[in-house]
């Protein structure tokens, strides 16, 4: 027997509308409408769940765990008996008189897989009692504890050389279910958040509401394994005839699309009833709508549209000069170069951090680093703030993402007004990966405006090469350095020793660029034969650049130089004239400007500017802050002047004539080589006028929120280069 929970979506309990905000004048009796079925949808209580689960869960244990915030879940418990687990080596424990450890290794099993997106949410356990959980290379485990470790294919339990494994050791994950959201079901199935239906095999739910005259049913099947991998059969009946029946694995997958017919004349009181079956699997119906069954296509739309599609495009850790508009060589990303001579190019684009987190977070909120507070890895922004996916969410729009995780993901609030919001389960997803499933989540076109946020991290570290990401060569490349460091006697000028070494490294990141160029390029091609710029705007920037060298730093952290902040920034599409613009613009006037775009007005809370009307010359900020201190630049036309207080001084205050370490004349396609602070009168005017608006714009508005560092994240992490 199938669990079962009834809802009626009716009047205000279904996201219905005409569109009144995003159609022309042709708003009547059969202008189209949309129906949510997430809309005040509110799936079985944990408790009721684990009592109607069916026989296909029979030996894996079921615990109730909805939590005090309204989001539900469900505590799952494998049993790994002591004939799966297998010896492996002898730990030489460091402290003295502590006896060396046995381990133990089990494969992960499927459920370890649902822990990622949050806090730690993995047990071990048995008759002994509970085994600590211990994270990968952490480094409070130097002394090596006795405990348990989740790898990426096994388990490692560590025990006293000489104490067996028990008969029985258990496997407790914490698998979540959702949470209300605005009114909106937010359902999540390890790397997929979205609102949706969470029918598990084994369940159901019956929905009841009135059908639009000329409409479909439009939703997407998800299923995960969580004991073993298996089969599912999804089925959808309306009014108690049967309109879908489609089995699938539960090994992971791509979602899969699906478009049903409904009576062409409507129906009044329908009973929509959504089951799965099937072994044991975490199963969504993603994204449940009834739309018109007529939607035309991208610019094309049998009524009158107001709102433009808007795609987003940002390549993580991608250098200005890596196009030709910005100094670089013109055979590095020739494709870009192409698309950038067709459009709006801001030759004067700073990012306001230096690294992934503070410049996503300022990008969404339309705020400065030290106002939103994502400033360091285990902070991100409050939900008190308003994100450009949930402005454009409320206003009509179709808001999706897809997004190489790590700081890009749901456990830093990147997800907030995103619909649909897909990251990559793994630390390095490859760029072909990533295009498909943004061309999925095109591909499920049902009429309404669509924003559509694609993050990669294809220029990020590891450097890869070519159409297949290779890392062999860079792999190579750090056995060379390795070696040379070895050799090294300390006394040589390393600068001298290493320079050749950077230039190496940086030939390894162009060519991470040009592979990135050519992909995007093919994938431009098919935007375009879509027609999606008839009406659609595509931006392209990204978060912050990279050092090799430059004022003897490498990476992305420390002082906000240019090599590290200055970043491309273009908008093409739709009646858009191609024209180069000299103000300086930063990523906080990204929301406001894609917000005109839509044709809306931007909240009050973001202090950005809507771009494609500014003309005046303005101050930009770009903010770093570390343990060891704080780090500031403000840019106005060619001039810049670069600042560094201790950790513990206020971000307000950093930009002070007292901390002021850098000032230069910068001219199109030079660095930043000749600082002239001490000598050019201006660097105390541009002082005196800048510091008391930073001043005023340095401070919180909003307090932070925490984010746990652990398990699959930190793992995400650890492979970019964060480590602990």
């Amino acid at each position: 027997m199938f669990g079962s929970i009834r809802n009626a979506v009716r009047g205000r309990s279904a996201f219905l509308f005409a569109l009144s905000g995003l159609l022309g004048a042709c708003a009547d009796a059969a202008a189209p409408r949309w129906i949510s079925l997430a809309r005040g949808h509110v799936p079985m209580g944990s408790q009721e769940l684990v009592g109607q689960l069916g026989p296909g869960w029979a030996g894996i244990g079921l615990r109730p765990g909805d939590r005090d915030d309204g989001v539900r879940g469900l505590w799952v418990e494998l049993v790994l008996p002591r004939e799966q687990w297998k010896k492996q080596g002898l730990i030489q424990r460091p402290a003295p008189g502590a006896g060396k450890l046995r381990v133990w290794s089990v494969p992960r099993p499927p459920t370890a897989g649902f822990r990622g997106q949050a806090a730690e949410r993995c047990r071990l356990f048995s008759v002994a009692g509970e085994y600590e959980a211990i994270e990968p290379r952490a480094r409070e485990d130097k002394e090596k504890r006795p405990g348990f470790v989740l790898h990426d294919a096994s388990i490692l339990l560590r025990l006293p050389e000489g104490e067996p494994v028990p008969d029985e050791v258990v496997f407790a994950t914490w698998i979540e279910r959702g949470q209300d959201v605005g009114g909106n079901w937010r359902a999540a199935a390890r790397e997929i958040v979205c609102e949706g239906l969470p029918v598990w095999s084994g369940e159901q739910a019956v929905l009841t509401l009135d059908l639009p005259a000329q409409s479909v049913l439009m939703f997407s099947t998800v299923a995960r394994a969580v004991a073993r991998e298996g089969q599912v059969v999804f089925r959808v009946e309306l009014d108690g005839e049967p309109i879908l029946e489609s089995a699938r694995s539960t090994a992971a997958g791509r979602s899969r699309a699906h478009v049903l017919a409904l009576p062409a004349g409507g129906r009044r009181a329908s009973e929509l009833r959504f089951s799965v079956s099937g072994d044991p699997a975490v199963c969504l119906f993603a994204n449940p709508w009834v739309v018109p069954a007529e939607r035309g296509s991208f610019g094309e739309r049998p009524w009158e549209q107001e709102r433009p599609d808007l795609l987003l495009f940002l390549a993580d850790t991608f250098r200005a000069d890596n196009m030709s508009a910005y100094g670089g060589d013109s055979q590095t990303c020739p494709e870009l170069n192409s698309l950038a001579d067709e459009s709006v190019l801001f030759v004067n684009a700073r990012s306001n951090g230096v690294w992934t987190l503070p410049s996503h977070a300022s990008m969404f909120t339309g705020l400065l680093p030290p106002q939103h507070g994502a400033i360091w890895r285990s902070v991100t922004f409050s939900d008190e703030l308003v994100t450009l996916a949930e402005h454009l969410r409320r206003s009509g729009y179709r808001t999706c993402a897809v997004t190489d995780s790590a700081f890009v993901s749901r456990a830093y609030g990147m997800d907030r007004g995103f619909e649909w919001f897909e990251e990559a389960e793994h630390a390095l997803r490859d760029l072909r990966s990533t295009l498909a499933a943004a061309d999925e989540l095109l591909a499920r076109d049902d009429g309404r405006p669509i924003f559509l946020f694609v993050h990669t991290y294809r220029t990020h570290e590891p450097y890869r090469l070519g159409p297949e990401e290779d890392t062999g060569p860079r792999d190579e490349f750090q056995e060379r350095v390795a070696q040379a460091l070895r050799a090294w006697d300390g006394k040589a000028d390393p600068s001298e020793r290493f320079a050749a070494f950077s230039e190496e490294l940086m030939s390894l990141y162009r060519g991470g660029a040009t592979a990135l160029d050519a992909r995007f390029g093919e994938w431009y091609s098919t935007l375009l034969e879509r027609g999606f710029f008839e009406r659609g705007y595509l931006a392209f920037t990204s978060d912050h650049g990279e050092a090799f060298g430059e004022h003897g730093q490498r990476g992305h952290g420390r002082m906000p130089h240019d090599e590290k902040v200055r970043i491309p920034f273009f908008l093409h599409g739709g009646d858009l004239s191609p024209r180069r613009v000299s103000v300086g613009v930063s990523l906080v006037d990204l929301a406001p400007t894609m917000s005109a775009l839509a044709g809306l007005s931007a909240p009050d809370t973001w202090i950005g500017r809507p771009l494609l009307a500014l003309q005046e010359q303005r101050p930009v900020f770009s903010f770093n802050w570390n343990e060891e201190g704080t780090y500031f630049a403000v840019t106005s036309g060619t001039r810049k002047l670069l600042a560094r207080s201790p950790a513990d001084v206020e971000p307000a205050y950093v930009f002070s004539e007292e901390y002021l370490l850098e000032a230069y004349e910068l001219s199109e396609g030079s660095g930043e080589t000749d600082n002239v602070l001490g000598e050019a009168a201006w660097s105390q005017e541009l002082l005196y006028e800048c510091a008391p608006l930073w001043r005023r714009l340095a401070r919180p508005q909003a307090s932070v929120s925490q984010v746990e560092v652990s398990g699959d994240l930190a793992e995400k992490l650890r492979a970019l280069g964060y480590g602990d």
